[in-house]
């Protein structure tokens, strides 16, 4: 059960060295539990002692954990079904094992050992216990191994009171409990567990085990209060409070996998439990997402996200969820539309992952709104994102289609998504970058961003290099299209401005993604034509972009982020380009205070930069 951090006893010693991971460590374990739990019973008769100074409380617990799981018989007992024996007999502890364990827990004294609270075997010490068991060497069969689980939760932990190591009867503790034993599982797997109990353990039938119990909180919660279902995201915010170290990448690393092992359990749980029904002012119930919406915006800044989305499990169930828990509303369809649009504007990385898996996403969810509703027409918002996924597989096909009302934003990804899967020629994309250049400059714009936020992706993700060059390819094309245009440099603003782009930006990208902007800034600007170059630098508050941009640019070399004989490539082109715009810039291009910024910050960085910058000492400042 875990030792401690000080020096252990024999019988500690011995406790921790009896594994209970395979049919033999468990058959092992059983006979010397009831060689223990026996001789201490016969000497604390025959010296008329208490019980406890002859029974160690680690080999108690580890009897109790043993015991229960390979002879059924003896769970009745631990369970106070059965009347006790004030005493038992020496001969009833000297037959077979399984009948010998059985006589132990028909008496009072051992059983009364459970009431001290240093041996009480604990709901979470059960779990970690079951956890190490290795499915495929387990003593029991899969079905008795989920009989043995189901009596312990439902009939033996779940109605013990909280002081004995049990849940009180609350339903809501088993599933919390379960969930943070399963985390606690998968970090202690990562920090020096062997692989097979994180592959081969009883970890799939736990999680069977919770999805039931958390239908019973589910039905429950349909017939009891509006608060009923919050201790979920109780619990995992729990897990994500926690703030890494922004310096260790050990400590950043072992963060998203903790953010990764937490959507794997998400994606367990009944869809309807990740929204709340409320019932507003006027009596009428209406859908509450703000629990997921917090979680979500928290994976989105903490987690390194693939192609800077949500995976499409993560997705799909909580568009499940919405489906799910409108037609417990009033109104289902102004629910949905109510829903999604709030997401739309304060949490839009949830209809942007939609966007990027709409094509395996709409059947299913199209499907489950008519069994759940009967009706063929879908809701408003989720028309909208079929709508726009049409509209970019027919204009990325050549072919002309009404642009749908919807953001932007949302059908610049649809796009870009579009694109992506059709592996389109380089002569496709300037097709539509010109089209769009005349027809939507912010769609133009905000696929510009998606693009940049690939490449980002594809450098940590450290994709193959005919991979890069594709995605920075089309990044460059969509740039040459956008430079008479300086909206395009409020991608890479690091300086917390409140513009459209800036707040779309912190609502959709990771900190990681955020940091790597310059990198990204100089990356594509090292792959565009010298004349679009020579126009970048002309567009206003291009210089002081590209100045804080390879300030830290520099900084990210200096802690190796990204990593790889490339960045020390892209820094010295970046150098060269950041020179060559001091050179070619008008000497109004940056104000008084700007200059005297960049000159005090690039004193220590670069004194040739810095000297540079002082060139515009005499000109006029705006």
């Amino acid at each position: 059960m875990g030792s401690s951090a000080g020096a252990l006893s024999v019988s500690e010693c011995l406790s921790d060295a009896l594994i209970c991971s395979t049919r033999s460590h468990m058959a092992l374990c059983l006979r010397f539990c009831v060689a223990v739990l026996a001789y201490g019973l016969c000497r604390a008769n025959a010296q008329s002692e208490e019980l406890h100074n002859f029974i160690p409380e680690r080999l108690y617990k580890k009897a109790q954990y043993v015991m229960a799981r390979l002879v059924p018989e003896t769970r009745a007992h631990m369970s106070d079904e059965y009347e006790s024996d004030l005493h038992t007999d020496a001969s009833d502890l000297t037959g077979r094992v399984e009948e010998s364990a059985v006589a132990l827990w028909r008496n009072t004294q051992i059983r009364s050992l459970k009431k001290q609270p240093q041996y009480q075997l604990s709901f979470s010490e059960w779990l970690s216990s079951e956890l190490h068991v290795q499915r495929s060497r387990d003593a029991l069969t899969d079905l008795e191994r989920q009989e043995y689980e189901q009596w312990a939760c439902e009939q033996y932990y779940l109605h013990m009171s909280e002081h004995d190591g049990g849940c009180e009867g609350d339903v809501t503790r088993i599933c919390a409990r379960i969930i943070t034993a399963v985390l606690d599982r998968h970090t202690a797997s990562r920090t020096g567990g062997s692989s097979h109990e994180h592959t081969d353990g009883c970890l799939p039938d736990l999680l069977s085990l919770l999805q039931a119990v958390l239908y019973e909180v589910a039905v429950t919660r349909l017939n009891t209060s509006e608060e009923t279902g919050h201790f979920f995201w109780d619990v995992i915010d729990s897990r994500c409070s926690v703030t890494p170290d922004p310096d260790s990448i050990g400590h950043e690393l072992s963060y998203q996998q903790t953010l990764d092992d937490i959507s794997r359990v998400l994606v367990l749980v009944p869809p309807v439990m990740l929204l709340t029904v409320r019932t507003d002012r006027a009596g009428r119930r209406t859908l509450d997402c703000q629990r997921m919406m917090k979680h979500i915006s928290h994976v989105q800044r903490r987690a390194c996200l693939p192609a800077g989305l949500l995976s499409f499990q993560l997705t799909a169930h909580f568009f499940k969820a919405v489906v799910s828990g409108s037609v417990s509303c009033d109104r289902p369809v102004e629910a949905v539309n109510a829903c999604l649009s709030l997401f739309n504007t304060e949490c839009p990385l949830l209809p942007l992952s939609a966007a990027r898996w709409w094509t395996r996403l709409s059947a299913a969810l199209s499907s489950q709104w008519k069994r759940l509703t009967g009706r063929d027409t879908l809701p408003e918002q989720l028309q909208m994102l079929e709508d726009s996924h049409s509209w970019s597989r027919r204009v990325g096909a050549g072919c002309a289609w009404p642009v749908p009302s919807a953001p932007s934003w949302l059908l610049a990804a649809c796009l870009h998504g579009s694109l992506r899967r059709s592996d389109c020629e380089t002569e496709n994309v300037r097709r539509l970058a010109r089209q769009l250049h005349e027809t939507d400059r912010q769609v133009l714009l905000f696929w510009f961003v998606s693009s940049v936020t690939e490449l980002i992706s594809a450098h940590l993700n450290q994709q193959a290099a005919g991979c890069l060059e594709r995605v920075r390819d089309v990044s460059v094309c969509l740039l040459t299209h956008l430079v008479d245009d300086s909206d395009w440099l409020l991608l890479f603003d690091q300086s917390g401005s409140d513009h459209r782009l800036s707040h779309f930006l912190s609502r959709v990208t990771s900190q990681q993604t955020l940091r790597l902007m310059p990198f990204a800034f100089y990356s594509i600007l090292r792959g565009v034509a010298s004349e679009v170059l020579t126009g970048a630098i002309r567009s206003p508050g291009f210089l002081y972009s590209a100045a804080v941009s390879y300030r830290e640019l520099s900084r990210l070399f200096l802690n190796a982020q990204p990593s790889g004989g490339l960045q020390q490539q892209v820094l010295l082109e970046a150098r060269r380009v950041l020179m060559s715009s001091i050179s070619l810039s008008s000497p109004d291009c940056l104000t008084l205070s700007q200059r005297r910024q960049l000159q005090s910050e690039y004193e220590q960085l670069d004194s040739e930069i810095s000297a540079a910058l002082g060139s515009f000492r005499n000109a006029p400042f705006t």
